[in-house]
């Protein structure tokens, strides 16, 4: 499935602009950050605390297994990072119908 990513988050104009078909002004070369990586990354600020709040050992040291408390972090991980995205196509959604 292809996402309109909305374009470069933060547009320069000038002699280094070339013009696209679908996206029209876009700069030369990299472009950087697109506007729905940057809603991304906005839905995800404070992740960090939250994702260290849900995968704290709450196990005795005894029974503690640090390779699965790793694999269980890097699921929570990957499972916020997917809503983040989930988020931001939301925000592109409301952003085009509403004109």
């Amino acid at each position: 499935m292809m996402f309109k990513d909305g374009g470069p988050a933060f547009p320069t104009r000038g002699k280094y602009l070339e013009e696209h078909p679908e996206e029209g002004w876009m700069p030369l070369g990299l472009p950087g950050m697109t506007l729905r990586d940057y809603f991304a990354a906005q839905a995800s600020s404070g992740a960090a605390d939250v994702l260290c709040d849900q995968i704290t050992p709450c196990e005795p040291m005894e029974t503690y297994d640090p390779v699965q408390h790793l694999a269980e972090a890097k699921r929570h991980a990957i499972q916020h990072a997917m809503m983040a995205y989930v988020y931001a196509d939301a925000m592109l959604k409301a952003r085009t119908e509403q004109g």
